[in-house]
């Protein structure tokens, strides 16, 4: 850790994707990490036995609204799919698909 988040003490709460501190990385490190371990007393427990996480699940009309909108965005990567011209082994491949809620816009460059 280079540095704690300012107001980040011992003994302070914190909240899921709260930022609590700073990783640095030398020369010979492949990458910045952070180690989270939670202890009771000198002893340390298992965070998913503590830190409860509420999910939330869709359903009746918020359900088929949004599997609906999957259904409409499905038809609309089938239909660019199928239109998209087949690269040929020679020519760069650089086709790009918009995805619009309103409409599908196909452009080539």
């Amino acid at each position: 850790m280079r540095a704690y988040r300012r107001g980040i003490k011992r003994g302070k709460y914190v909240r899921k994707g709260q930022v609590i501190g700073y990783v640095g990385s030398t020369g010979m490190s492949t990458g910045s990490h952070l180690h989270f371990g939670l202890y009771r007393g000198s002893r340390a427990i298992n965070p998913f036995s503590v830190i409860k996480v509420t999910k939330s699940r869709l359903t009746g009309k918020t359900k088929k609204e949004f599997l609906k909108y999957v259904e409409n965005y499905k038809k609309e990567f089938e239909l660019a799919l199928t239109k998209m011209p087949k690269p040929r082994k020679w020519e760069s491949f650089e086709y790009v698909v918009n995805l619009d809620t309103k409409r599908l816009q196909s452009v080539s460059k």
